[in-house]
């Protein structure tokens, strides 16, 4: 069990370093802004705090060795727990004191707390489903519990996010479509020119919450939806956002949804093998605290697997942009990268190995330079 603690602590420290070198990096003569480098020491200290519950949880796994599969359950439920007690500490401080204090929260106690009560009852019932689950997989088929786990969560994951999407994200309260106005014809004739003249476009209410700006693309069967947040249209020009509706539907165009489906599925099941591997080699004998090591050992484990996932990222959104060139200006794009930089205070640029685990964009010159050319 020793080695299973310092594998995390390793892990750890390798997090933490990355988070130093792109503090370091950020303050080095301007090159980030303040809001950047609060986020990154927020995330050291919520790194450090995961590293103590993962550990805590490894030692009262090892000293509970006599108890009954019940156990396991009650550890898998103590990390749950920590997880969330930590998660919920970390959003309350990003929301009500960093973003608070750069200008950027809307969001008022009384809904954070709803929220709140709202997702740890639902990640509540979902471990405990889940925990349950890999401990009978575990008494049907032994040290190959793992693979039909990693399946299921897969299925369940896509099955759940198209659930949200599909029911309770497209609540009036949250979005609406985008319908009447000179903004939604403009936007319309571009999804068109794009050749999705079917695909949906909704306003999602993000003002409630925050300032800052974004998009994104969904998909459901073969039905597709371009989600805008409402704050664009406070930042950008209707060229702009006309062209980042241009670039998510080039991610659709491209397949980057169902590619990047496919390469988590792999990931998580590269993951799940080593994690199990692991486990087993400290506790041989199938039982519950085989289950409860590699389902603590995993999250640290995916961290080593994140640049492959960054690297495909990273370019895919190079291909979205050049769709997107296709059918609107290529300086109307670069406009608008260049806006919702400055409108999130995100970093420009990021220390490269920082960047190598963390960045799932290229850095903003990057694609900059790519747009002047084509």
């Amino acid at each position: 069990m020793n080695a299973c603690i310092g594998l995390v602590l390793l892990i750890t420290s390798l997090r933490l370093y990355l988070y130093w070198r792109q503090c370091r990096f950020l303050l080095a003569d301007g090159k980030g802004s303040p809001y950047a480098v609060a986020i990154v020491r927020m995330c050291m200290a919520g790194t450090a705090l995961e590293s103590v519950a993962a550990c805590s949880v490894l030692k009262g796994i090892e000293v509970a060795g006599s108890w009954h599969a019940s156990g396991g359950c009650l550890a898998l439920a103590a990390l749950v727990v920590l997880q969330c007690l930590i998660e919920l500490a970390l959003s309350a401080l990003k929301i009500f004191v960093v973003d608070s204090r750069f200008g950027f929260n809307r969001l008022t106690a009384a809904c954070f707390l709803i929220e709140t009560a709202q997702a740890l009852l639902t990640r509540a019932f979902i471990g405990a489903a889940l925990a349950i689950l890999a401990l009978v997989l575990l008494r049907l088929l032994g040290s190959w519990w793992w693979l039909p786990f990693t399946i299921v969560i897969a299925l369940f994951a896509r099955t759940a996010g198209a659930w949200f999407s599909g029911h309770v994200a497209s609540r009036p309260q949250h979005r609406s479509p985008l319908s009447g106005g000179m903004l939604a014809e403009r936007l319309k004739a571009c999804a068109a020119r794009c050749g999705f003249d079917q695909a949906e476009l909704v306003m999602a209410l993000g003002s409630l919450r925050s300032t800052q700006a974004n998009a994104h693309i969904e998909q459901r069967g073969k039905s597709c939806r371009v989600v805008l947040l409402d704050t664009l249209a406070e930042g950008l020009r209707p060229v702009e956002i006309e062209a980042v509706v241009a670039h998510e539907l080039g991610h659709l165009f491209a397949g980057h949804l169902e590619r990047r489906d496919r390469l988590l599925f792999a990931i998580w099941l590269a993951v799940a093998a080593a994690a199990s591997g692991i486990a087993g080699t400290v506790f041989p004998i199938p039982e519950w605290r085989q289950v409860a090591v590699a389902l603590v050992l995993a999250p640290p484990l995916r961290f080593l697997l994140q640049p492959l996932l960054n690297a495909s990222l990273r370019g895919w959104e190079f291909e979205a942009d050049a769709f997107a060139t296709r059918h609107v200006p290529p300086a109307a794009l670069a406009d608008a990268l260049t806006a919702l930089f400055s409108i999130n205070a995100a970093a420009a640029v990021s220390d490269a190995w920082y960047a190598v685990f963390h960045a799932s964009h290229p850095p903003l010159a990057q694609r900059l330079e790519r747009l002047s050319e084509a």
